[in-house]
């Protein structure tokens, strides 16, 4: 038998104040001049303005030639224009254009799809300009990478802003709502507090920058920014990508596709070192043979059904795993209100995830104090008692944040979760 409480963060903690102050702040919209802006594209707009402005000092100070960088920076800020706001900018004309044979407007969508494309498609076409001027890549790619850095920074306080590229459920952070939706981020988990991960990779990307500009100034060698940028972001990258909940992204065995991208642009950086095409650092080549050794023992891990939390919390099986909560939710919520059991235990109702996952609900009500029971176990094997916990968790998160529950096994590898509420619905 397995017997566990989970304790609420008390009002007077700093963790409810960090909580309460991070929901003030995440605001989807802002009036500002006597009209009301969408928070996340001011926050992009603030970016550019803040890494243009930035590039243009650093070309002066490193006395490099500011028509080209004009020209640069120009190619830059058309394509983020093209990348985000094509199809309101220039209308029918966009998709009428091929590159390759492939629609101009396909090319843009890929662009847009992650910060890893823009960055890869702004620093190729940028480097391809440079190549037709036959000006040196090196110096001008260092400083555009501390552009993008610093436009980073202030984009993904807009993400955080609007609650896209969010994180995992998790007791400290922002809960997004309803106004969050009305401006088009409407994600899975309405209402559940998860984990800021946007200001962590914002601040990483802050302190990336700091140290960009520190080398800069300081007579850096040519490519020694942009080498310590992929290396850098990739690392914090790799990790970061566990902490989010988004949906809409790509995995490959496990890893989503900005985490293979990180590995590979790292490895693309090492390969250079290697052939000295860029100085040689051998942090980079130990960053980026922690980073292949990492994934290749979580994949065996994995492999052995090891980390059996791992699959259950990917993006995909955690929006499958809250919808079904929902449905389940409704579904006994219905019960009640059709006054199917007043006294007792209403009808349980069952769901079977993609990944085995059993769930059953039921409403309990004694007269004096209702609640919720749910009954968590796999379909085909014997559930952990460690695994059974953490879905209790979950579920309390997504679903039950001001409650406490009991956990218990009822029989071997099937376990009742008992949540206490006077409103659980």
């Amino acid at each position: 038998m397995n017997r566990s409480q989970k304790t609420l963060i008390p009002a007077e903690s700093l963790w409810y104040f960090i909580n309460i102050s991070l929901d003030r702040i995440a605001r989807p919209s802002i009036k500002l001049f006597e009209r009301r802006w969408n928070t996340y594209l001011l926050w992009q707009i603030i970016g550019i303005v803040v890494g243009v402005t930035s590039v243009m000092i650093l070309t002066v100070i490193c006395d490099l030639s500011l028509v080209t960088m004009t020209l640069l920076l120009l190619v830059a800020v058309i394509l983020v224009l093209l990348i985000f706001k094509s199809m309101e900018l220039f209308g029918q004309f966009v998709p009428k254009v091929e590159i390759f044979g492939k629609p101009l407007s396909l090319i843009f969508i890929w662009a847009a799809s992650g910060i890893y494309h823009y960055q890869i498609a702004i620093l190729t076409s940028t480097a391809f300009v440079l190549f037709l001027l036959k000006k040196p890549l090196l110096p001008y790619l260092d400083l555009l990478t501390i552009g993008l850095c610093l436009g980073q920074v202030n984009g993904r306080i807009g993400c955080f802003m609007v609650g896209c590229c969010h994180g995992r459920p998790f007791m400290i952070g922002a809960s997004y709502g309803d106004r969050h939706a009305s401006v088009g981020y409407a994600n899975y988990l309405q209402g559940v507090r998860l984990f800021p991960v946007q200001l962590l990779e914002s601040g990483w990307l802050l302190f990336m920058s700091v140290i960009s500009i520190v080398w800069t100034v300081r007579g850096s060698s040519p490519g020694e920014v942009l080498s310590w940028y992929v290396i850098a972001y990739g690392f914090g990258r790799f990790f970061f990508e566990f902490l989010r909940a988004d949906s809409i992204r790509l995995f490959l065995f496990g890893f989503s596709e900005s985490q293979w991208v990180a590995l590979f642009l790292m490895s693309l950086v090492v390969i250079l070192e290697l052939t000295t095409s860029l100085i040689f650092h051998w942090w980079h080549v130990a960053v980026t043979i922690f980073l292949f050794l990492t994934t290749a023992v979580l994949s065996l891990l994995k492999y052995y059904g090891k980390l059996e939390l791992y699959d259950l919390l990917l993006p995909h099986h955690l929006l499958e795993f809250a919808e079904t909560l929902n449905w389940l939710v409704d579904l006994t919520s219905n019960q009640i209100a059709s006054g199917q059991s007043a006294v007792g235990l209403t009808g349980p109702v069952e769901a079977v995830t993609s990944c085995r996952v059993c769930i059953s609900m039921r409403a309990v009500n004694d007269g004096n104090e209702r609640s919720v029971r749910y009954s968590i176990s796999y379909q085909n094997a014997v559930m952990k008692a460690r695994i059974a916990r953490s879905l209790a968790d979950l579920i309390r998160k997504l679903k039950y944040p001001t409650d406490t529950f009991d956990l218990l096994e009822s029989e071997p590898g099937v376990f009742t979760i008992s949540f206490h509420s006077a409103q659980y619905y």
